[in-house]
């Protein structure tokens, strides 16, 4: 599938639910040990890491870091509304935050009753600075999906599954191997899927968010700035002290506004985030970036440091979270 497509976002769905029988069966029948688990994940995350595709250089500047968008998904709950949490979800986290690389994506489904110790060490391992696991809510994601006609147990099964594709291409592997395609007798392009959903990238979505919360609480409750005032300071690009000052109140409005919608969204995004290329052609946000930053540029943007010092730390430190201790055989 990885051939026949674009390449991206070639996902793992559920691997704790489907992989844990099998991993169940061999550990109770003395075939396999967490020991052993724990290492063919770490090689399973390695190997996902190495599938790469050639990019042009505006794309490699969006994508800093080459992301291939394959995603992991564990947890969440059971058709009949339990708890899905089982000694292999433990066993992903643990190696996920052994290995520490940006790719797979990690995501967890949390709910209510999630298992607390499980819980737990997600948030140790989030503590880690590598900004996984990402956590989605089953009680706000399975009413919206039943709410959009999606079948009660095929809510109660979602993942976090990204499948870019190219228009003209059939995709006849990856059509054959989704639900419905086989019987109707058309490829995911021609709507033989059961469910479709699309959504296309977008970049700065938070930011254009609180830039119109702030527009609408400033300029249209609270009328504290005119509309030709936020103009004049957008088209001064937020130099002048008396614009720098304007834009100060939208950053500190940006931070206390809040909006409630009175019907349920239906439409899909994807927020990209790509800093390194985006600034330069673009004037001053109204709710973050200083006009100094907004200047164009003539050298390349370093890199930040990572948010911990050693990328392959020692596991065995006495204050290492309990997530990633090293299991031995």
């Amino acid at each position: 599938m990885q051939i026949e497509s674009n390449g991206h976002s070639l996902s793992y769905g559920r691997f704790d639910q489907y992989i844990y029988p099998l991993f169940k069966k061999d550990i109770d029948s003395g075939k396999l040990t967490k020991a052993d688990a724990f290492e063919l994940l770490t090689c399973l995350w390695i190997k996902t890491l190495t599938v790469q595709k050639i990019r042009s250089q505006a794309h490699t500047l969006s994508s800093a870091g080459s992301p291939m968008y394959q995603n992991v998904t564990v947890g969440g709950q059971t058709v009949d509304k339990k708890d899905a949490v089982n000694k292999l979800s433990f066993v992903v986290l643990q190696s996920i935050a052994q290995t520490r690389l940006t790719q797979p994506n990690f995501t967890v489904r949390y709910h209510a009753n999630i298992d607390k110790k499980f819980m737990e060490e997600c948030i140790e391992v989030m503590k880690l600075g590598f900004g996984m696991p990402a956590l989605n809510n089953d009680e706000i994601i399975i009413p919206s999906f039943i709410n959009w006609g999606v079948k009660e147990e095929d809510a109660y099964n979602h993942s976090a599954i990204d499948k870019a594709s190219e228009r003209d291409v059939p995709d006849i592997l990856c059509s054959a191997l989704t639900d419905a395609c086989i019987a109707r007798g058309k490829t995911i392009k021609e709507g033989g899927a059961v469910y479709d959903f699309i959504s296309d990238l977008q970049v700065g979505i938070a930011d254009m968010a609180d830039s119109l919360a702030a527009i609408k609480k400033l300029v249209f409750e609270e009328k504290k700035i005119s509309p030709a005032q936020l103009w004049d300071a957008i088209l001064d690009n937020f130099t002048s002290p008396e614009n720098q000052r304007i834009q100060e109140m939208f950053i500190s409005a940006a931070r206390l506004a809040a909006f409630v919608t009175a019907e349920p969204l239906q439409s899909a995004r994807t927020s990209v985030k790509a800093w390194a290329p985006w600034p330069r052609p673009t004037a001053a946000k109204l709710v973050s970036r200083s006009p100094k930053v907004a200047r164009p540029r003539t050298t390349p943007t370093r890199t930040a440091p990572l948010p911990f010092s050693n990328p392959l730390p020692n596991f065995r430190r006495k204050k290492s979270p309990a997530a990633f201790y090293s299991i031995k055989k």
